[in-house]
């Protein structure tokens, strides 16, 4: 399950249209069963994902989808999912 969480969460760095990440990751799993633990492990692993710089190495034909990021353009990216959504992560875990 952790390199299923950990493919997502890079995906979800680096495709760049695909805005609504934790919401759609959220009602894809759930919240109960199985699929709780599933989401937990991809919130905690996204963080991760984001800041471990020496992963993100994009270089793809197709620069609508997936980006090379720059300093500036992986911040605005981690703030886009990160940042913006702590709100709605802190109300599923209150839940």
């Amino acid at each position: 399950m952790i390199q299923i969480c950990t493919s997502l969460a890079a995906l979800a760095l680096q495709l760049t249209s695909w805005n609504a990440v934790i919401h759609d990751v959220v009602k894809a799993c759930g919240t109960t069963g199985k699929s709780l633990e599933a989401l937990l492990q991809f919130l905690a692993v996204l963080p991760e994902e984001a800041y471990d710089g020496r992963r993100i190495i994009l270089s793809v034909s197709d620069g609508l989808f997936l980006a090379n990021f720059q300093d500036s353009e992986l911040s605005d990216r981690i703030a886009q999912l990160l940042s913006s959504n702590g709100n709605h992560v802190l109300d599923l875990l209150m839940t």
